[in-house]
């Protein structure tokens, strides 16, 4: 951020320094040409109580069969997304793109939920993928996940009708809660409707 020969560079290693020194830890979330958000965590009191509310938490929010679509273009996080649905009894098919996606919706087996990155590269982000997939699958539900704040949805933070939006980086026990969540009202709504439909 500073020109050649201004500044000393080491502003960054003495906050990271600082935080591991206070037993935290700093999260970067960066995509080229949108750019880098720096999170800084911190411990607080009651850490025990709280894991065990954790634990508690994800036992009643496991999956109960739903199929989950992942798209995530960073290689990484994708990896660690299909590993943590799989930990939760979700089966993943997973897709680097939008285009990609959208031929698994197509011709794959059927689709619960789709779990889509914001920003990914080509012509379709995610907010463009998640209301084709509603208008072409309405019974598929969508949720949305962003390392930026303040990622609006129809100028709206957090929802949108029928898409959710969860901000990265989340605790597994974050995204098991939140697609259940949203899981749990199809099945509402199912009710509410002819049975003999999915």
């Amino acid at each position: 951020t500073k020109e050649r020969g201004e500044g000393s560079g080491l502003g960054l290693s003495m906050v990271f320094g600082y935080m591991k020194q206070s037993g935290g830890h700093v999260n970067v979330y960066s995509e080229i040409g949108v750019g880098t958000t720096f999170r800084l965590y911190l411990p607080r009191a009651g850490l025990d109580h709280e894991r065990e509310e954790r634990a508690a938490g994800l036992a009643t929010a496991r999956s109960e069969g739903e199929m989950v679509l992942v798209v995530e273009d960073n290689l990484a996080l994708r990896r660690v997304v299909v590993r943590q649905l799989a930990e939760l009894g979700y089966i993943v098919q997973e897709a680097e793109a939008a285009d990609k996606a959208l031929d698994i919706l197509a011709t794959g087996p059927e689709i619960d939920l789709l779990l889509t990155d914001v920003v990914m590269p080509g012509a379709m982000d995610g907010i463009k993928l998640a209301r084709l997939v509603l208008a072409r699958w309405p019974r598929i539900k969508v949720l949305l996940t962003s390392g930026f704040p303040g990622t609006k949805i129809n100028g709206e933070s957090g929802t949108s009708g029928d898409i959710r939006l969860l901000s990265k980086p989340y605790r597994k026990e974050d995204l098991a809660r939140t697609l259940r969540e949203i899981l749990d009202e199809r099945k509402g709504e199912q009710h509410g409707s002819d049975p003999g439909h999915r």
